[in-house]
């Protein structure tokens, strides 16, 4: 489905940097005071999980062709995608945090303490448990990060599970990490606020897209009908209610027809510049959305201009603060995975070899 030929991989990768560039700005100007809210923030991380479970579908049906692809290199993959930059950016608040308060910089900040740190270290934060419950210092966007990443290896268990790779191994990682997946059905509240229902809807899409035959006729009508739904949608929603799960099919709808549209255009692809310039503020969306909030924070509470001034500055610093983590931590998942695909390797074969010969 993500055609190299055609608009949809890029389009994927617009979609992903405009959610990063919603939640960096709605959250700049939720935290100036200026005498309004908005609920870009809220759509942003909608829009992260549909296009997550979109693109998680796209892997396991494209890489699971082979047979040596199973939830051990999904799960290495999964685990160097988040960590690599999700570790840094940890302590990176950390130490923010700590250094803000003690110079008296005012900061909305959760708990400081070591288990919760510890619990968020660990992917916890909202699970209902004595570590973790909560995010860890000025970063509240993280708990999103814990969700998105129980969901990886539960879908992933139950994926391979019925593939029949593994099978045991799949049913026990699928029941570890079921907890945060399904919080929203346990009446957690809180916990998820029903995004992995959005998460399947993306999922979803992926096969629909798959199954259906997109002709110019169909991505004509899906090309009209997505501004008509994004007014409908709007209309419908108000502030507070964008996480209400009965909000979530329309947007899903949205999302399913802007990829169809998409599959029949080439409009990106034959324009260069606009190409590398999607692509780049694509790669930075998961390094922003992990190091914006505590920056623009910081920045809001300290830049002496006036409050828009201040808004735009602190949007703008925080993309270039991405850009420089990107290219310090992010860009090298690739690696991690390679090195930790390689060590698993090398204990596998010794495991194997410890085996008695039959």
């Amino acid at each position: 489905m993500l055609d190299k030929k055609s608009d949809t991989s890029l389009t994927v990768d617009a979609l992903r940097a405009f959610a990063a560039q919603a939640v960096c700005v709605g959250h700049a100007i939720n935290f100036a005071d200026i005498g309004f809210k908005t609920y870009l923030p809220h759509v942003g991380v909608m829009l992260f999980f549909i296009i997550s479970g979109f693109v998680i579908a796209f892997t396991l049906d494209s890489k699971s062709a082979s047979p040596e692809y199973g939830i051990l290199r999904f799960g290495v993959e999964r685990f160097s995608r988040i960590y690599t930059a999700y570790l840094p950016a940890l302590v990176l608040i950390a130490v923010a945090d700590h250094l803000a308060l003690s110079a008296g910089i005012p900061l909305s900040v959760t708990s400081l303490q070591w288990n919760v740190f510890t619990g968020n270290l660990f992917m916890l934060q909202g699970v209902p448990s004595n570590i973790g419950t909560s995010t860890y210092g000025s970063a509240g966007q993280l708990t999103s990060v814990a969700v998105e990443f129980h969901i990886y290896f539960f879908v992933g268990a139950l994926y391979f599970f019925f593939k029949g790779r593994r099978r045991f191994a799949c049913l026990a990682i699928a029941l570890i990490f079921s907890v945060m997946p399904l919080g929203y059905f346990y009446g957690w509240e809180g916990t998820d606020r029903g995004l992995f229902i959005l998460w399947l809807l993306g999922f979803a899409s992926y096969y629909l897209c798959s199954a259906v035959k997109i002709d110019r006729e169909l991505a004509l009508i899906s090309l009209f009908a997505v501004p008509l739904l994004v007014i409908y949608w709007s209309l419908h929603v108000t502030a507070g209610s964008e996480y209400d799960v009965v909000n979530y099919p329309v947007f899903a709808f949205i999302f399913l027809f802007v990829i169809i549209a998409s599959s029949r255009s080439c409009f990106f692809e034959k324009h260069l510049v606009l190409n590398r310039l999607i692509r780049g503020f694509a790669n930075c969306s998961f390094s922003l959305f992990l190091t914006h909030l505590t920056l623009v924070k910081i920045l809001l509470a300290t830049l002496p201009g006036e409050k828009w001034v201040n808004i735009v500055s602190s949007i703008v610093i925080a993309n270039i603060f991405a850009f420089g983590f990107y290219l310090l931590f992010e860009k090298h998942y690739r690696q991690v995975a390679t090195a930790l695909s390689s060590m698993l390797a090398t204990v596998d074969r010794k495991i194997a070899s410890l085996r008695p010969v039959k």
